[in-house]
């Protein structure tokens, strides 16, 4: 089995990303939005976790996704303090 996918950012582009890798055979790990509920949708669908934070899409994840509006925005999901994709990111890919 491949590495488990996760994807931050669901908008259109984000989120037809991972129904794509889901439809190819691909495991999503999590899917966070800063948008809850628009995850939690997508989640359902997919039958994988809405992350609530950053933080565990790292941890629901090998190879993570950041589809997000802009470069402030990508700054924000790599915060060096709070929640932020980098904690328990050892050993993890991310693909931007």
């Amino acid at each position: 089995m491949g590495p488990k996918i996760g994807l931050v950012g669901l908008g259109r582009m984000g989120a037809n990303m991972a129904r794509r890798l889901k439809e190819s055979g691909f495991a999503i790990g999590a899917v966070h939005d800063r948008d809850a509920a628009r995850a939690v949708l997508l989640a359902t669908e997919l039958g994988t976790v809405a992350a609530p934070t950053l933080a565990r899409v790292t941890a629901h994840s090998d190879l993570v996704f950041t589809v997000v509006s802009d470069d402030a925005a990508q700054m924000e999901v790599f915060k060096e303090q709070g929640d932020s994709l980098l904690i328990g990111a050892a050993g993890r890919t991310f693909v931007n």
